[in-house]
């Protein structure tokens, strides 16, 4: 490799010298700090995919005892009646809201206002058929 000076000119610090031997083993050496950066993150990808793979299973679950609940009890009050039952039934109360509106737009649920304004969950002749 020569030793040919670079100038690299700099309005901060001036006019800098380095020899062409050094710039390519800095770029050599960033170069290897990039590929394993990738590698790290390509490692760190399969991880969550592999984590959200079994966390998707138990979140079907959920919809499923969410959906059981609701055939079982039409009408009850997303905000409370429907987390107590589902604790009654089920043993614990997982959040609900999102899982509902998750069921609805699925075509599984519809939500109507209650004579207080609360919304109430009814399964559809969609989500009879899951069961």
């Amino acid at each position: 490799m020569s030793r040919r000076k670079i100038v690299i000119q700099c309005p901060l610090f001036g006019d800098i010298v380095a020899e062409e031997k050094y710039l390519v083993e800095e770029n050599r050496a960033l170069k290897e700090r990039l590929d394993d950066a990738h590698f790290i993150i390509q490692e760190k990808n399969k991880r969550i995919k592999a984590d959200w793979e079994k966390r998707k299973q138990h979140l079907n679950q959920v919809f499923l005892q969410i959906l059981d609940v609701i055939i079982r009890y039409p009408g009850l009050r997303i905000k409370d009646e429907l987390g107590e039952k589902f604790r009654q039934v089920k043993g614990y109360k997982p959040l609900i809201d999102n899982r509902v509106r998750d069921l609805r737009k699925e075509g599984l649920v519809i939500t109507v206002p209650g004579e207080d304004g609360l919304l109430r969950a009814y399964p559809t002749s969609k989500a009879k058929e899951v069961f």
